[in-house]
């Protein structure tokens, strides 16, 4: 299977970068600062404030797509609810257009917060748990 990872370098991306990268074909596009290139045959760079997730399915086919990527910061989404509402709402929109656009049959997984759940009554929290969150960053991952 082909995996695409966006959001490679953060620390749940890097992790399974790390446990794919052996046993599968692996696609990793994110706004990373990178530091060695050297080792980085399929990485693709993007501008995460501005993405254009058309240009890799167009270009590439993917069996899945697992998005990391994002602000994870519930403290910043109070200083700047735009930014984190483009990097964990508005890019996804732009993820699942270009998946139905040119990939329909990609699957996609993306990755959400405890920050949904605002402060649960019962731990640990189950999925199916009411979801209140109290941030925007809670709301933009719910």
């Amino acid at each position: 299977m082909k995996y695409l990872i966006i959001g490679s370098k953060g620390f749940i991306g890097k992790n399974l970068f790390e446990y794919f990268q052996n046993s599968h074909d692996i696609i990793v596009w994110g706004a990373d600062i990178i530091f060695d290139l050297e080792n980085l045959s399929n990485y693709f760079f993007l501008d995460s404030l501005n993405p254009d997730y058309n240009l890799l399915f167009n270009f590439e086919t993917f069996d899945v797509c697992i998005n990391c990527s994002g602000a994870a910061n519930v403290g910043d989404s109070l200083i700047n609810p735009l930014r984190d509402f483009q990097l964990n709402t508005l890019n996804v929109f732009k993820i699942l257009d270009a998946i139905r656009t040119f990939q329909p049959t990609c699957k996609f997984i993306n990755l959400s917060s405890a920050a949904v759940y605002g402060n649960p009554v019962i731990l640990p929290i189950s999925e199916s748990a009411l979801t209140l969150p109290l941030s925007p960053y809670g709301f933009h991952k719910m």
